[in-house]
Formats: C-alpha cells, structure tokens, sequence
C-alpha cells in the first residue's frame, strides 16, 4: 500500500503556495491556518485528484500540485486553459474569477520508479452532453452501468460511499466500463496505468456537515427524489446490518463445525500420533487458558448481545483425563474459528464505546444487535439518539464513519473536527486518530481552526500561511 509522504501547490486560490510533508510512519499530519488559505481547497484537491474525479479537481481554483509517495512515485496535476495548448507556470499570477470559470483542461503526470512507468494524459475540458443522446437515456445508462444512483436531475449517488457525482462527473469517471458506443461519443478515458495506481490509495473526504446524510426515495422508475436522514439514525441502523452479517456468517461456519465434530473427534482420538490434535503433550493448563481467553472473548460479544453468556460453564476443578483433553482441545479449536467471525467488529465495536464512553458524561452509550445504538440516561431513560446533542452526535457520528464506514488502509482527509466539540473533547481527538488507526490502519490529514485539536501534537502540525501576511 503506498504511502503519502509530501503535498506541494501552486497558485491555490490564485495566491497560495502550501508544501506539506507527511512523515510515512505518522498515522496524522494537522492543517492549521487563518480563513480563506486554503484548508478545505488542499483537502478537496487531494482527494478528487486520487479518485480521479477530474471534473472536480477542474472547480478547485489552482495552477499546479505534485503528490509524493514513500516509493518515490510521484504524481503531477496542472491546470491549463481548455483553448491553449501550453501548461501553466506555478508560479504565473492569474485572477481567482479566470481559475475558476474559464473552462480548463488538467494534465497529469504519473511517474514510478519502481516500475519504470511514466504516463502523461491530457484530461480536456467536455460537456456532459454526447452527441445523439437524451438526458434521460444518459441517465439510464449510468444507472445500470456504474454504482451510481441518479438522485437528482444532474446528481448522481454512489451507492456505498455516498459521494455525489455531475452527469459529466460520472461519463468521465466511468467511462471505462460505459457501452463501447457510449465511450466513443463520451471520449471519456483514463489511462489504465493511472487506474492502476489510484487503485492502491483509497481516499475518503469527511466534510463540515456530518449530521445529516441524503437518501433516495421511491420506486426504481422515481429515483430522483431523495429525503434527508439524521446521519446518527442512519448509523444506527448501519451496525444492526453489520451485526446481522456477522451472525449469518459465524451461523454458517458454527454449521459446518458442529457437522464434521463427531468425526473429527474420532479421527483425533484415534490418531496413533500427539501434539495439536490430543494426547500427552496438550496439559491441562494449555485447554484452561486457553479456554479462559476465549470465555473473555464471549464476554465482550454478550455486552453487545451478540451472544448469551449464560451458556459459558467453567471446566471442572478435576484433573482431565486423556480423551477429555483430545474432546475439548477439538471444541477449543472449533470456538476459535468461531469466534474469529466477529472479531473484526467488535474490536471496531470496542474502541466506539470506549471512545464515546469516555466523553459523554450524562449518558451511557451501549450498543445492542436489535437496536443499533441504545442510549441510557443517569435516571435510567432510554432516549433516541437525535436526542443527543449536536456535539455528541458529532462526536459519535464521526467516529463511527472512521472505523465502520472507510476502507481500512484509506487516507481521511477530515475537514474542521472541532466543529460543536467540548475543548477537553478536542484536546482528545488526535489520541483518538492514533488508536484507530491501530484498529483500521488508517492515515489522517486533518484541517482546523482551533489550537485545541493540535494540543500536543504540534510536531505534526503545518502552518498554512501568507509569505506577504507579516502578522499571520
């Protein structure tokens, strides 16, 4: 998996010069900085670069940027008039109104060392509109083609992530796996070398507004019309499907152990060899400890009422005999697989309630198979949670999103975390990044205002600043 170790930009805005570096063994860089430098800007252009959304990264006003990885692979993107055919300089000074409407081509850059491929691709500025085809028939195809779900009359959902796509945002995009017909008339194409490397860094945008989340409505001929949903609902209902999953999962490999047991039993009891399948050298120790790790694992599924804890009955006090050890050596092996269904989750489910426990301080948060999310007050009142407050489903909400909801081993681009955040709450917030990332693997650039959320972890923070801004 690449990692993302530098970011440089030129003429952000029509004004800024940003260069940050991202040590490859730090799980978060922080960008700090005064209104209007360009946070939100660096966040956006990263992400829609390496999505290869290049239909946005045309909106983001900006001459030029170049993205370093820890393999020496290096991608460039620049910004050059759609009517010219001559690449801009970094440094040419151009009015903020002609980056961001003058219709604009991006080139791109790509070079890895490690393989010897350079790829350089003319990104041309086009309409959505093909030749020859309706709106509505352009639409159909992009349904049936593409993950996207049309939800609005130029607004397209992907249907996992979420993200929001133009008609020409999604011919663009998807253009490689459109109808040949409809790839000719589009001339949409990106290089597959470029796929290739977009497909090794997986990228997710968190954005200001995170408590509300769009949905699409009705039937499948009237999808366009959508409904808005509280992002905290949502999630809710989000981890009673992931829980169900794990259930029908551990449901079906619990079958197809408890099928083959009495055989395996047998063939182990019968073995004429010993070690790991029974016999002297599996002591009584070995099957207690091991047996007590699992009971703790079981333990932690009752708590979120995966499974009832009522059935975990203690081994006897008396010293095993031999077939006793090779029967129970086989049932520990069996629980472990067992077991191991779950423990993707609920080691993500773990770190939520631990995160979110240590921060409300008037409600208990617990989680259950049924329900989702269950919220108890100190009077034992169940409550909602679009009760909670906007901090508190802020806090919860965005950290669901960072361990449910991205790809592990992605790069979160996340924008103002302070937002409705406690200043004790933001003080956490980095320590928190580190522990998830332990979970999930995740690496972190994070945006904000407030001196809080950097706390003691200014050795990661990069200044975004005016060279001509003496008091910045």
């Amino acid at each position: 998996m690449l990692r993302l170790i530098h970011i440089s930009v030129g003429g952000l805005l029509g004004r800024f010069d940003h260069s940050v570096a991202f040590p490859k063994d730090d799980e978060f860089v922080v960008l700090y900085g005064l209104n209007g430098v360009g946070k939100t800007k660096l966040l956006e252009l990263t992400n829609f670069t390496f999505a290869l959304r290049f239909a946005r990264v045309r909106e983001i006003p900006f001459n030029a940027a170049e993205f370093r990885f820890d393999d020496g692979t290096r991608l460039s993107i620049s910004r050059t008039p759609h009517r010219g055919q001559l690449m801009l300089d970094t440094n040419a000074e151009l009015k903020l109104d002609e980056l961001e409407h003058e219709p604009t081509d991006i080139v791109v850059n790509l070079r890895r060392p490690a393989t010897g491929e350079e790829v350089e691709d003319w990104m041309p500025h086009r309409n959505a509109a093909i030749s020859g085809v309706s709106t509505r028939v352009l639409a159909d195809y992009i349904e049936a083609t593409t993950p996207l779900i049309r939800v609005g009359r130029d607004l397209f959902r992907h249907a996992r992530t979420g993200d929001t796509f133009s008609t020409q945002e999604a011919v663009e995009h998807y253009g490689h796996i459109l109808p040949d017909s409809f790839k000719r008339r589009a001339g949409a194409k990106v290089p597959t070398e470029l796929r290739s490397f977009a497909s090794d860094i997986r990228t997710r945008l968190i954005e200001t507004q995170r408590l509300l989340m769009q949905l699409e409505t009705g039937t499948e001929l009237s999808r366009s019309r959508s409904a808005v949903s509280a992002t905290v609902s949502e999630d809710s209902a989000d981890l009673v499907r992931r829980l169900s999953d794990a259930l029908a999962v551990n449901s079906k490999t619990s079958q197809g152990l408890d099928r083959s047991f009495p055989e395996r039993i047998l063939r182990a009891y019968n073995a004429t060899t010993v070690g790991p399948q029974g016999g002297p050298e599996i002591s009584d120790d070995m099957i207690r400890e091991r047996y007590a790790r699992q009971s703790e694992v079981r333990k932690r599924l009752a708590e979120i009422s995966v499974l009832d804890a009522s059935y975990d009955l203690p081994l006897p006090d008396t010293e095993l005999l031999p077939w006793q050890r090779v029967v129970l050596w086989t049932y520990l092996n069996d629980t472990e697989d067992k077991l191991a269904t779950f423990q993707p989750i609920l080691d993500r489910i773990q770190l939520l309630r631990e995160i979110v426990n240590s921060r409300f301080r008037y409600t208990s948060f617990q989680i259950d198979s049924e329900k989702g999310f269950k919220f108890i007050t100190e009077g034992g009142r169940e409550i909602q949670p679009t009760s909670l407050s906007s901090g508190e489903q802020h806090e919860l909400v965005l950290t669901y999103s960072l361990l449910f909801k991205t790809d592990g081993h992605s790069l979160v681009l996340i924008d103002e975390p302070e937002i409705s955040l406690h200043v004790s709450w933001q003080q956490a917030f980095l320590s928190d990044l580190v522990r998830i990332s332990k979970v999930t693997g995740l690496r972190f650039i994070v945006a904000t205002h407030s001196p809080q959320i950097v706390h003691k972890w200014w050795d990661r923070a990069v200044e975004l600043g005016d060279p001509e801004d003496e008091n910045g």
